[in-house]
């Protein structure tokens, strides 16, 4: 009898032991309102693009046309207000993108063993853009076509 009785208050404290583990640990929680509230996260808005028309630039060697190189891209802004700006002040961002992509390929920082080096090209027409709109106003350029005409 004394150890039916042991047995029985082994098993009802396995028992009890088990439900509380259920009930405290392995339960799911159930959040509260202000839990819910704090959990919000902010969702940043989905980015908005901005195609730009095609920059065409002529690479002079030795005193004529080598070959003329268009490029054709499109930046991503954080939201619609940018954009606005953006494609409103477009004429100036393009005479930007120009000079500085013009500047760049005389130099002969854009073209390696002639290749157009897509990476200088972002970076350069990112830099441009900021000078421009600030620092925060594009997150990415991205290059969605790539000419070279050798002659």
């Amino acid at each position: 009898m004394k150890k039916i009785f042991i047995l029985g208050a082994v098993l009802l404290l396995l028992g009890g032991g088990g439900a509380a583990a259920w009930l405290f640990v392995l339960q799911p929680k159930e959040a509260s309102a202000d839990e819910a509230a704090e959990e919000v996260v902010d969702v940043p808005p989905d980015p908005v693009f901005v195609d730009f028309q095609p920059v065409r630039l002529p690479l002079i060697r030795s005193g004529r046309v080598a070959q003329h190189v268009t490029l054709v891209f499109t930046l991503e802004v954080p939201d619609e207000t940018i954009a606005d700006r953006v494609i409103q002040i477009s004429p100036l961002l393009h005479d930007a993108y120009m000079s500085a992509l013009y500047g760049e390929l005389h130099h002969e920082e854009l073209i390696d063993g002639g290749v157009l080096q897509l990476d200088t090209v972002r970076q350069t027409v990112r830099q441009a853009s900021v000078e421009i709109l600030g620092r925060d106003a594009v997150r990415q350029v991205l290059i969605q076509a790539v000419d070279q005409q050798v002659f």
